[in-house]
């Protein structure tokens, strides 16, 4: 499937969003949310359409055609422009150029899944295979569960074949879109989906999409995917502050104890944030070596002097070792990292590692799903984890609470209201007291105060996370100075924060993870 012109079906539009530039491969798309209101019970139901801004007769483009002219040695324009004749569409340059960028995405994207994959304010999309075609829907923030479309009305096509005129039905339902899917993930994460491999889990950190595939003999009837979006950005400290998340105070603390090295763990239910509290802090790190253990590429720190990213590896076939979280831990010890971040430890082995890591002196920051600290020792305990409640002790633990709501706006539409907020923080006060023995009370208290007064003062210019780091860096070097100065933009600019290659944590984590195809079409093969 490599265009989208569905026919919308709307009683008011609710949001509306552009998709376009290089990751879209040139092309611009809206995707539209529409409602239409149930008329029994007044209750709104959204939609989601993926419209691409191209024209219709696009959607008759023979690309197989292309691609079997391109395996024959045709140059691409060559072949588009033969396509071309083939449905009746005027070569010219601007019809080429479109056919080109529909042809790319086509061929080394998503096709006209890709604005879907990168469309905003989302968290998860759900695609299924049915007997009637494809059933798509997207986990909205503010919306919820709700329906996606893509595809197009049925579309004629008049062609010529000698005297006669024959028209033909272009529809959806002559494209298989699951197994496109397949495909195309098969091809960019370099791992095979077949009867013996029929549920990967893959990443694709280029879209920052994490897929877990269900195909056949296992997905029957319905084979279908599962896609976890993945944040393109870090969320600051100072918006989850502002957001009421967490408490300045709370925020000073967490930061003084990692920087301290002492071990932090987030507990709280699924979608609570304790993935996101974690990065936030981490972020604030930016004079310390940090290692990144992950199974997904959930962890962003784009400015970072030394980062350390590291991918858990499944074994989905014969010769390939599989390498999981505790080897990763056990190489970060190697490694010289200053504190070891893990997105989410879940095994009893995972913990043994990470309390070894403590025992030796590095920082460890991870999460866990659980509702509270005494729900944390009880499934711990579960999972065959003898020592939960001495992990347990030694550890920071930030209890993370998550509420929803659904509330009527004044008109009409239903929004799901997350309430998220750190609730709280158990073990500080004796990891405190440490510290003071240490390094003395006057230093602690004074690296709290330094803190608390570095976040409210960011908190007032609303920095981005460049401008955020410029003044970490800035912080780490001369607090007093930095505290000194009347927060602004301008003073941030004068920084001069060291120039430092962005990492390559979300391009490159695993050249395994990563599809041949890079960039657009190139004819030369």
């Amino acid at each position: 499937m490599h265009v989208s012109r569905p026919r919308v079906i709307s009683q008011g539009l609710v949001k509306f969003y552009t998709v376009e530039g290089k990751e879209n491969f040139g092309l611009k798309t809206s995707i539209e949310v529409h409602q239409v209101v149930d008329p029994t019970y007044q209750t709104p139901e959204y939609t989601a359409y993926v419209i691409d801004d191209v024209p219709d007769w696009l959607i008759a483009l023979p690309l197989d055609y292309i691609a079997d002219r391109i395996g024959s040695g045709e140059k691409l324009e060559t072949a588009i422009k033969k396509a071309l004749g083939l449905i009746n569409v005027k070569s010219s340059s601007e019809n080429i150029d479109l056919a080109k960028k529909v042809f790319e995405r086509w061929l080394n994207g998503y096709g006209a899944f890709t604005p879907l994959f990168l469309m905003p304010d989302i968290t998860d999309i759900y695609l299924r295979k049915l007997d009637d075609g494809l059933v798509a829907h997207v986990n909205h923030e503010e919306l919820g569960l709700i329906r996606a479309i893509i595809g197009w009305e049925p579309y004629e096509l008049i062609a010529r074949r000698g005297l006669k005129k024959v028209v033909k039905k272009v529809t959806p339902n002559d494209f298989d879109p699951v197994g496109y899917l397949f495909r195309r993930f098969s091809i960019r994460m370099k791992t095979p989906i077949t009867t013996h491999n029929p549920m990967p889990d893959l990443v694709d950190p280029e879209y920052r999409i994490r897929i877990a595939v269900t195909s056949d003999p296992v997905g029957r009837p319905t084979p279908w995917v599962s896609i976890r979006v993945l944040p393109r950005s870090p969320r600051l400290i100072t918006e989850l502050i502002r957001n009421n998340v967490i408490s300045i105070d709370q925020a000073a603390l967490l930061w003084l104890l990692a920087d301290y090295k002492v071990p932090i763990l987030f507990v709280g239910p699924m979608g609570a944030g304790k993935t996101t509290l974690q990065n936030a802090i981490a972020f604030l790190l930016v004079d310390r070596v940090i290692a990144l253990v992950m199974d997904v590429v959930e962890l962003f720190l784009p400015y970072h002097r030394v980062v350390l990213p590291m991918l858990e590896r499944r074994a989905f076939a014969r010769g390939i070792e599989l390498i999981d979280k505790v080897r990763l831990i056990n190489h970060a010890l190697r490694s010289g990292a200053d504190i070891i971040l893990v997105n989410e430890a879940r095994g009893d082995e995972e913990f043994r590692a990470l309390l070894e890591a403590m025992t030796l002196g590095h920082g460890t920051i991870t999460t866990f799903h659980a509702y509270d600290y005494e729900d944390a020792v009880t499934r711990l305990k579960v999972k065959g984890f003898r020592e939960a409640e001495r992990f347990l002790e030694e550890a920071v633990i930030v209890e993370v609470g998550l509420a929803k709501e659904n509330v009527k706006d004044e008109s009409g539409i239903v929004r799901v209201v997350h309430r998220r907020r750190a609730k709280a923080i158990i073990n500080a006060d004796r990891h405190l007291d440490a510290l003071v023995r240490d390094h003395g009370k006057d230093v602690i208290d004074r690296q709290l105060r330094y803190r608390v007064d570095f976040l409210s003062k960011a908190l007032e210019l609303n920095p981005t996370p460049e401008q955020l780091a410029t003044l970490l860096y800035a912080f780490y070097r001369d607090p007093e100075a930095v505290l000194a100065v009347k927060p602004s933009l301008e003073a941030i600019e004068s920084l001069n924060r060291p120039k430092l290659e962005l990492p390559s944590e979300v391009s490159n984590l695993d050249n395994e993870a990563l599809g041949p195809e890079k960039g657009p079409f190139k004819e030369d093969g």
